[in-house]
């Protein structure tokens, strides 16, 4: 365990010290803040200019029916029609009405703006003519006036819809980003240290397993440490503008399970990565090399994606449960929908056998194929190959002692 944490110590300063780590960590919670604020900027009430002309009484129930529905609308008098066309046209007046008769408005009016126009119209058109009749106004107003229908919700719908679409799609997004960026990594790592033989010097002090260990916790807390940085970017944001009153009940869990489920989707996926590099020396086969763990990443986010977009659905509830999928799947159906705790147990527990048997298999490829130099070893000779002491490592530039001899 020592040189475990020797190893993931050495792991951990070089990534730290990396300015290309730094930066990307700085943008990508730029990213985060970006994300929890662009809704509300482009979702923002527009304010509204209409000029008046000749219908003053419509000016303050237009202002008054604006303010019921949350709609910025400033209402300004003009002396005649021509002002007020000129102003239409150019651009300092969004519509303008003539004389109770006529609006005005640069190409096709906003349809939110047209509306309450007519119905300020309307609603003095109504005042006008009460008046005229000289009718009792309280007898015409409660023969015309009816109560509005009663709101009510049925069916699987919250308040927090809105919120629980918007943190799954965020989970979504970042499970996918740090599961493939920090395995990689682990990847570019692994096939730097045997390009250079430095794996050779480093197998003298450490097993391969250890090694391989080391590696695996250190990119694994770096990126924890990057989930930690996008939830307190994300969080801390959306707490500055007011929105962590619609988050859903249960976030703290939602959370703690997205933690969960990236540090079991890297340990799966992170030595899978690192046992395939292991089989090549060249940076340029990287991409090929890594194919069969960049075709389960894609299909565990396609789980995730069919989660997010219809988490009640079958589809949904296998992706949740069955590895590797899991690890990005659960967070998102938990953030979308309500999960029955058997399911999150079940998930659980099969994900943790799945990274047992991916441990175990990994770090007999990497033990194997480390060493290796040359061509690109094929997976099923290393499977094949008779195993080899891990305690004694060879190489062509370090012969033993009966070769020696």
């Amino acid at each position: 365990m020592s040189n475990t944490v020797l190893i993931a110590k050495r792991e951990l300063r070089m990534q730290l010290r990396s300015r290309g780590f730094l930066i990307s960590l700085v943008a990508s919670a730029l990213v985060v803040i970006a994300l929890v604020v662009a809704p509300m900027v482009m979702d923002s009430d527009e304010e509204y200019r209409v000029d008046i002309v000749g219908a003053d009484s419509i000016g303050p129930l237009l202002e008054q029916a604006a303010e019921d529905s949350g709609i910025d609308v400033s209402v300004r008098t003009q002396p005649d029609e021509r002002a007020a066309r000129q102003a239409v046209a150019d651009g300092d007046a969004d519509a303008a009405v003539i004389e109770d008769r006529e609006l005005l408005a640069e190409g096709d009016a906003d349809g939110e703006l047209t509306t309450l126009i007519q119905q300020a119209h309307q609603a003095a058109g109504f005042e006008a003519q009460l008046a005229a009749s000289e009718l009792p106004r309280d007898e015409v107003l409660a023969t015309v006036t009816v109560a509005p229908l009663t709101m009510q919700s049925v069916g699987d719908g919250d308040e927090h819809d809105g919120a629980r679409q918007a943190l799954a799609f965020m989970i979504l997004i970042a499970l996918l980003f740090l599961l493939m960026s920090t395995t990689v990594s682990v990847a570019a790592g692994v096939i730097e240290e045997k390009g250079s033989r430095i794996v050779e010097i480093l197998l003298v002090a450490v097993r391969p397993r250890e090694l391989l260990a080391g590696k695996l916790l250190a990119f694994g807390l770096l990126g924890l440490v990057q989930l930690a940085v996008f939830s307190a970017a994300g969080f801390g944001t959306a707490w500055v503008v007011g929105l962590t009153d619609d988050l859903p009940p249960g976030t703290a869990f939602i959370v703690a399970a997205t933690f969960t489920g990236y540090a079991f989707g890297f340990l799966f996926f992170g030595a899978m990565a690192a046992a395939l590099a292991s089989l090549t020396s060249r940076q340029e086969e990287l991409n090929s090399t890594l194919g069969p763990m960049t075709a389960a990443t894609i299909f565990s986010y396609l789980g995730a994606f069919f989660a997010f977009n219809d988490p009640d659905a079958l589809l949904s509830r296998i992706a949740t449960i069955v590895p590797p999928f899991s690890s990005m799947a659960m967070p998102v159906r938990l953030a979308s929908s309500d999960v029955a705790l058997w399911e999150v147990g079940l998930s659980a527990l099969l994900m943790i056998a799945a990274i047992a048997a991916i441990l175990a298999l990994g770090g007999r490829i990497y033990e194997r194929s480390v060493l290796r130099t040359g061509a690109k070893a094929r997976l099923s000779e290393v499977l094949a190959a008779p195993g080899e002491s891990p305690d004694a490592p060879t190489s062509p530039q370090h012969p033993t002692t009966k070769e020696k001899v």
